[in-house]
């Protein structure tokens, strides 16, 4: 456990990136972030996302949650926080670097679930670097919704 009482994160491994739902206060919001990011493109691009919905990491913050899994072979971790729940027309995902080896470790950037598959995709194959996502979406509102 970390010092908030949140249980190692499981699951870790170089086939799959954790979706882990941190906001527990609208069920349909996270269903929706869910379906959206795993639903299949119109070019048949998928996520090899692993959803993650327990009540024990209501609350992670980026920062707990890049400790918890930097131990793992995991670049990247997505997070449906209170923001994702909240946004009923983009349910923007958080998005946190997780390798503790990677310079951009703990950094953070926010994507639409539907190129949630893109980021996942190229930082688990090793195709781009964090940064290279992260700074696209620094160059906008923070949000990265593709190139």
């Amino acid at each position: 456990m970390d010092d908030r009482g949140h249980p190692p994160l499981t699951g870790l491994d170089e086939d799959h990136t954790l979706l882990i739902r941190t906001d527990f206060t609208d069920d349909a919001g996270w269903v929706d972030a869910l379906t959206r990011a795993t639903a299949r493109t119109e070019d048949g691009m998928v996520a090899a996302l692993r959803p993650v919905d327990d009540s024990r990491y209501d609350g992670m913050t980026p920062e707990d949650a890049a400790e918890l899994a930097s131990h793992g072979d995991t670049v990247a971790l997505l997070l449906a926080d209170d923001e994702t729940v909240t946004d009923e027309d983009e349910r923007t995902l958080c998005v946190v670097c997780a390798d503790g080896f990677d310079e951009s470790f703990g950094r953070t950037f926010r994507v639409v679930p539907e190129e949630a598959w893109s980021v996942e995709t190229n930082l688990r194959l090793a195709n781009m670097e964090f940064a290279e996502f992260a700074d696209t979406a620094d160059a906008g509102d923070g949000v990265f919704r593709g190139f």
